[in-house]
């Protein structure tokens, strides 16, 4: 494998929701920078077609809102994760790339980043400020990593549960 491996970071959540739209909001700014060989989505929920997506990859990032998660945000290693039942708005990072191992005989390594959001309760585009001051603390901490586009460097930076 080469030093330069292609990214994809996939943000997804409702934008309509307030703070549940934090994934798409970091896909955004991860797109604004241009940085090379980074492919961004932004999705309201993943989907089994989003597959293809994750296989073409050599690393994949997935971003999420949370309402419980550890503030301001928190990234862990994704384990492929047998497909138990899924339905067309019920697909986890880790069972859609349980997906990819399962048809592919494997799959990129992947991470998820959980960014802790305040206001899901109601119908509102833009993020509440402790969610802005999150996504931020995000961006800066993810900026030398989307650089490296490395698998170690994802690995090392992950933070233990």
């Amino acid at each position: 494998m080469s030093a330069c491996h292609q990214l994809l970071v996939i943000g997804f959540g409702n934008g309509e929701c307030s703070d549940d739209g934090l994934g798409p909001a970091l896909a955004r700014a991860v797109e604004a920078l241009g940085l090379p060989d980074v492919q961004v989505e932004s999705l309201l929920e993943l989907h089994v077609e989003d597959s293809l997506d994750v296989l073409l990859a050599d690393l994949v990032l997935f971003v999420d809102a949370t309402v419980s998660g550890e503030a301001p945000f928190h990234l862990e290693r994704l384990v492929p994760e047998e497909p138990k039942a899924f339905t067309a708005h019920e697909v986890s990072p880790a069972a859609l790339l349980g997906i990819v191992a399962l048809l592919h005989d494997g799959a990129p390594d992947a991470y998820l980043l959980t960014l802790a959001g305040q206001d899901f309760r109601r119908f509102h585009t833009g993020l509440s400020s402790v969610a802005q001051c999150n996504l931020a603390a995000a961006l800066r901490f993810l900026l030398p990593l989307l650089e490296a586009r490395d698998p170690t460097a994802f690995r090392d930076a992950c933070q233990p549960l």
